[in-house]
């Protein structure tokens, strides 16, 4: 399975990437939600490099896990996501269901936490897109995504 990761503070993206590899998933790691367009954009051209599951910060410069998410929407693209963040506030979590997140983790969170967010997001999708008839970009089968790229960061851009 394809994890792309969005986090700016290199560190815990480090962190992520070593956990989520250690589990025996493939990961592509971004610096902000921009990086993450700009990776998905290129993976979007073959279907065998598009992310399974993308996990993203809530809090990043240029673009938040917020922005991520309408960007996906606007795009059409029904990849899921986990977002994570370290802001203590309860409407997040609400805003993130609104905007189609399929987890959100509070840090500090166990990795198993991460591990097992991945995996519903994963199993959640895969029941989905059989039902809904897409294919392994979450595109519908009958015609082509839109471009993720380039997206404005509808939930702002501030840092954690």
């Amino acid at each position: 399975m394809r994890v792309f990761i969005a986090e700016d503070d290199a560190s815990m993206r480090e962190a992520l990437a070593a956990a989520l590899g250690a589990s025996g998933y493939e990961t592509t790691e971004a610096r902000d939600g921009a990086n993450l367009l700009e990776l998905l954009e290129d993976a979007m051209s073959d279907p065998g490099r598009c992310p399974d599951v993308i996990v993203a910060d809530v809090r990043m410069p240029v673009l938040s896990g917020f922005g991520i998410l309408s960007a996906l929407r606007r795009a059409q693209t029904n990849i899921p996501v986990v977002l994570i963040t370290a802001m203590r506030d309860p409407s997040m979590h609400t805003v993130a269901v609104r905007l189609g997140a399929m987890g959100f983790l509070q840090k500090p969170f166990g990795m198993e936490d991460l591990l097992s967010a991945v995996r519903s997001a994963f199993d959640h999708h895969r029941a989905a897109d059989r039902l809904a008839g897409l294919d392994a970009g979450g595109h519908r089968r009958s015609g082509e995504g839109a471009r993720v790229n380039g997206a404005s960061d509808a939930g702002g851009s501030r840092r954690q």
